[in-house]
C-alpha cells in the first residue's frame, strides 16, 4: 500500500510570532469591541429612522463583533 505523509501545515511557525500575535490580537480585541458598542448603540438607541445605509452599517457593525469573538481563541 502506497502511503504518503501528510502535508506540511501552512501556517507561519516562528518563535517571535508566539510572543508578538497574542498582545496585537488581545489589543484588536478590546478596541475593536469598544468601537463596535459604541456604533451599535448609536444605531439601536439614537438612529430616528432606518435607511439602508444604516441597517447595512448596522450588520457590518454586528458581523464584525462576531469575527472579534473569534480572535482571543486564536490567540
Amino acid at each position: 500500500m502506497n502511503h504518503t505523509p501528510p502535508a506540511e501545515c501552512c501556517a507561519f511557525e516562528s518563535p517571535i510570532l508566539d510572543q508578538v500575535l497574542p498582545p496585537i490580537l488581545i489589543m484588536e480585541f478590546m478596541f475593536g469591541l469598544m468601537g463596535n458598542v459604541v456604533a451599535l448603540w448609536m444605531f439601536i438607541f439614537h438612529m430616528d429612522e432606518w435607511k439602508p445605509n444604516s441597517v447595512y452599517l448596522t450588520h457590518l457593525a454586528v458581523a464584525d463583533s462576531i469575527v472579534l469573538f473569534c480572535l482571543p481563541f486564536r490567540a
